[in-house]
């Protein structure tokens, strides 16, 4: 099946509609995806924290296991991970921009924990397709003049496979008989590795 473009509008619509704990839900998925692309940018330049980003989606797991979140500490939270995020004047490395997506990813994690905006949870998934089509713009040489750029984007494997898992992510979270425990099951899981991250080759 083919993926038509990230339509950011359609999929604010769709969340919008849906509890807060199943956009969390959403939302924790996609940043889980991103973790990888961090953690290689981390070895690769020998700085950052991936632990201290993975500590934070603890906390929205938490969250949704039905143990609420001081906002003061989420706030602390989110200002030490925009710190985490490395600055393209300082790291020019391919993976850079993923690093930072993952970074702002959970940044906008943190921030639904406060105001359970659905807009922050569509936030994240437009930064992993970002993630996606800067890597395949850089990786396949492509011509940003080039009138068949967004095609090209789109068809490619790997943005194809991150529309994909968004599509079933949000199936997912959307089932009427899917319990907030069922669903904080689900996601424990998919964190172990059962369906592979966003992991952008080197």
């Amino acid at each position: 099946m083919k993926h038509a473009a990230f339509d950011r509008n359609a999929l604010l619509k769709k969340l919008a509609r849906l509890d807060r704990w199943r956009k969390l839900g959403f939302g924790i998925l996609c940043c889980d995806r991103l973790m990888p692309n961090y953690q290689n940018f981390q070895q690769d330049a020998e700085w950052g924290d991936v632990l201290f980003l993975c500590r934070a989606l603890e906390l929205a797991r938490s969250d949704l296991g039905g143990i609420g979140s001081d906002a003061n500490l989420v706030r602390r939270l989110m200002t030490e991970c925009e710190q985490l995020a490395p600055s393209s004047e300082d790291f020019t490395a391919l993976r850079t921009a993923s690093a930072q997506d993952a970074c702002f990813a959970v940044c906008s994690l943190l921030e639904h924990l406060v105001d359970g905006g659905a807009e922050r949870i569509v936030t994240i998934a437009t930064y992993a397709t970002d993630s996606v089509d800067l890597y395949v713009q850089e990786t396949e040489g492509m011509d940003p003049d080039d009138a068949r750029l967004e095609a090209g984007i789109l068809e490619h494997p790997l943005m194809q496979q991150e529309l994909d898992r968004q599509h079933c992510d949000l199936e997912l979270v959307s089932r009427s008989a899917l319990s907030r425990a069922d669903l904080a099951r689900a996601i424990s899981t998919d964190s172990s590795g059962s369906r592979g991250g966003l992991e952008l080759p080197g």
